[in-house]
């Protein structure tokens, strides 16, 4: 498959020729791991507010990624729109050592979700709060909702619901708890909010460095953002509090913000 792709590159760059070149196999790649980018962007799109609540969004997902799962390999963050209809993404590999996820992780990954809609409520210069809210988070929205559904009604992770698993019980016993899970859902989703700004907050003089710099040059690799996250970052894993002992790397992931080499947060 990416040598079919480096073919096509190199048909479009040297149409008598058509010798593939490093550069045609990078672009091959690429586009085999995270899709074709968009072809032919107006200036429009590079001036726009749009953009930049994209670089804060993206930067979000990013920032939180790196503080809450360490152990994950992040690839890439851009802001370049592609072909899918994603205007940026995140790309992360899962810890391939891991096994199983718990509910800190489970609930961790909630907070990476919900990073992107609230770090673009903190864009700067937009109009007002609710710039932050449009459909560009509708896919963490779903995903973060199906994640805790899963936790609750599957995996009994929920202490009022308890461990109970949903599609062990009779039809008309499933039906009858809709409303019970619907509520613990909201609460689950509503206190990953809740600690999603917390952190975002806390972490605001990185998180702003993350989107500028995305601004200026669209894309970050991995060892880019755990430079700049361990140049800003007030809860680095593994920093030291104020008594001088060490703190605990803070551990807590699309089910996946991820396949391997996931297209984790869009």
């Amino acid at each position: 498959l990416v040598i079919r792709e480096a073919k096509y590159e190199a048909l479009k760059r040297a149409p008598e020729s058509g010798e593939i070149t490093f550069n045609d196999l990078d672009q091959a790649c690429y586009q085999v791991k995270y899709g074709a980018k968009k072809r032919g962007l107006a200036e429009k799109w590079n001036e726009s507010d749009a953009r930049k609540r994209t670089a804060w969004h993206e930067a979000g997902h990013a920032l939180l990624c790196q503080l809450l799962t360490p152990e994950q390999e992040m690839d890439l963050v851009t802001i370049i729109p592609h072909e899918s209809g994603a205007l940026g993404f995140m790309a992360s590999t899962p810890d391939e050592e891991s096994f199983g996820r718990s509910k800190k992780d489970l609930k961790n990954e909630l907070v990476v979700l919900l990073a992107g809609r609230e770090a673009e409520r903190m864009t700067p210069n937009l109009n007002d709060f609710e710039e932050g809210i449009n459909t560009g988070a509708g896919s963490d929205l779903e995903r973060a909702t199906r994640i805790t559904f899963a936790a609750i009604s599957q995996y009994g992770m929920d202490e009022k619901f308890g461990d109970v698993c949903l599609a062990g019980l009779p039809e008309g016993m499933r039906d009858s708890l809709n409303s019970e899970i619907h509520q613990q859902v909201r609460i689950w989703l509503n206190e990953a909010k809740e600690e999603t700004r917390t952190k975002l907050e806390e972490n605001s003089k990185a998180l702003n460095a993350l989107a500028e710099e995305l601004v200026k040059n669209d894309s970050l690799n991995g060892e880019r953002v755990r430079e700049i996250v361990g140049q800003y970052s007030a809860t680095t894993p593994g920093n030291k509090s104020a008594n001088g002992q060490a703190q605990a790397p803070q551990i807590d992931l699309p089910v996946t913000v991820g396949q391997s080499s996931t297209l984790a947060a869009k």
